[in-house]
């Protein structure tokens, strides 16, 4: 199984929040398109984006994930859920899919969270699932591969689900 790793608290506003797009400065490869790919809290906590999503935007414009964590918990990194890669959009608004049959569902999604699209390349996730508990593991750069054991165990917790 592939992963991406993010600063937390992304990672879980993508694994067991409200965030279904993840913004990277490059494409995912064709052959993702359509993976389950494993979310990975890294090491680092950004508190100012804690403080961001759970402020009000603007007045009259709610809060983006008014239930982020207060504060970082533990500060061990590991996988904290996944997620089906759908499809992406690209810098200039061009909709790419696994499967022509679901650009609908990619365009909603899009549309849904298009308050976490901010103009890169943004990584359309469906199906997304929390683990009951993180597995631990060191992250990497880019998109990488989770070792054996690792994957063995995301994949037990999360069953056939995603």
């Amino acid at each position: 199984m592939l992963a991406l790793t993010l600063i937390r608290p992304w990672s879980d506003a993508l694994a067991c929040g409200p965030k279904p797009i993840e913004n990277r400065s490059w494409p995912p490869p064709r052959s993702a398109l359509g993976q389950v790919i494993a979310f990975h809290g890294g090491k680092k906590w950004d508190e100012d984006a804690a403080l961001d999503m759970r402020l009000p935007m603007e007045r009259g414009v709610p809060a983006l994930w008014p239930e982020c964590p207060r504060l970082a918990i533990g500060s061990a990194e590991g996988v904290v859920g996944a997620g089906r890669l759908m499809g992406y959009v690209t810098p200039g608004g061009s909709i790419v899919c696994m499967d022509g049959g679901r650009e609908r569902a990619v365009e909603r999604t899009l549309y849904d969270g298009g308050r976490w699209y901010t103009g890169a390349y943004g990584w359309i996730f469906g199906h997304r699932r929390a683990l009951h508990a993180p597995v631990l593991c060191r992250g990497a750069q880019g998109l990488w591969r989770l070792p054996d054991e690792v994957e063995r165990l995301v994949r037990e917790q999360l069953g056939g689900a995603t």
